[in-house]
């Protein structure tokens, strides 16, 4: 809950609109492609669900949306609603620490990253500086995930290719299909040559198997981004911060009753600074 505090009262680029996106029990539709799907995650613990259901407490009555979205990650529903929201002129910031998000990234959505105690934003230029690739290329991530498999989420990827192998190829060759096409050709294209794969990885990247591991492993690691759920396609007056209608009051108490005495002072300044700004805005449609 202080992470979240402290980005409601970011003084550089505060934030205007929010939402909050949780998983939601029961299966996927990852998970009905391929019930190994996170299979060897370790149980989460019982006592993160219960502070989990406290911060939700919280942010449910501070007036700040919490999407949740069955047969769906909660990533899906991140990506779709940031790209809906760069769609509708929103510059986005994504708040997560997966570097699946990157497959995200576009110039109006970047991935606010908490580093040293302090949020930094991390944009396609910063991508683009890490990994090798293009400004544009940043869905590629979604390329080198499916060669390298993500053990995270227990995909397995391609055998013997690695995340360095797997990044040489989409930065000399680009997506999945065009290294595959490139692997299975008589005459291997100068870009492919450049990234010194081994005879076996050569091998295992030109058989059936093999394109069938990686192009199933895209599907897998592919975040959506064109759901239609309700939730996704709610008015953006919805996810506008504003102080809730009975002052912030219910938040406060709550973090009272839980004993979050730091968090209580911390909710009612916020709900104070807020209304102070309404006040000024307010203020200042009169005047014009």
């Amino acid at each position: 809950m202080a992470s979240l505090l402290d980005l409601l009262r970011r003084s550089q680029e505060p934030p205007t609109h929010m939402a909050v996106v949780v998983d939601v029990p029961g299966p996927t539709f990852r998970q009905l492609k391929y019930p190994q799907y996170k299979g060897k995650r370790p149980p989460t613990p019982p006592g993160l669900h219960q502070q989990l259901a406290c911060v939700l407490a919280l942010v449910d009555a501070a007036g700040i949306p919490i999407l949740a979205v069955p047969g769906v990650e909660a990533d899906d529903v991140l990506g779709s609603l940031a790209a809906r929201a760069a769609r509708g002129g929103f510059d986005v910031m994504l708040v997560s620490p997966d570097k699946d998000m990157y497959q995200l990234l576009q110039p109006r959505v970047r991935i606010l990253r908490s580093i040293s105690g302090s949020w930094a934003p991390y944009s396609c230029e910063d991508f683009a500086a890490e990994y090798g690739l293009q400004p544009g290329q940043e869905r590629l991530w979604v390329d080198v995930k499916a060669l390298a498999g993500d053990p995270a989420d227990n995909i397995p990827g391609v055998k013997s290719i690695g995340q360095k192998t797997a990044l040489q190829l989409v930065q000399q060759l680009g997506s999945v299909d065009s290294i595959l096409q490139s692997c299975q050709a008589q005459q291997q294209p100068e870009q492919l040559q450049q990234v010194k794969l081994r005879k076996q990885q050569l091998q295992i990247l030109a058989s059936a198997e093999g394109a069938a591991a990686a192009t199933f492993a895209k599907q897998l690691v592919t975040i959506v981004t064109d759901l239609k759920h309700p939730p996704v396609w709610q008015p953006w007056s919805n996810f506008e911060l504003r102080v809730p209608p009975d002052g912030g009051e219910l938040a406060v108490q709550r973090a009272v009753n839980m004993k979050l005495t730091w968090t209580a002072a911390r909710l009612r300044d916020l709900f104070q600074q807020w209304a102070k700004q309404d006040s000024q805005q307010a203020a200042m449609a009169q005047h014009w």
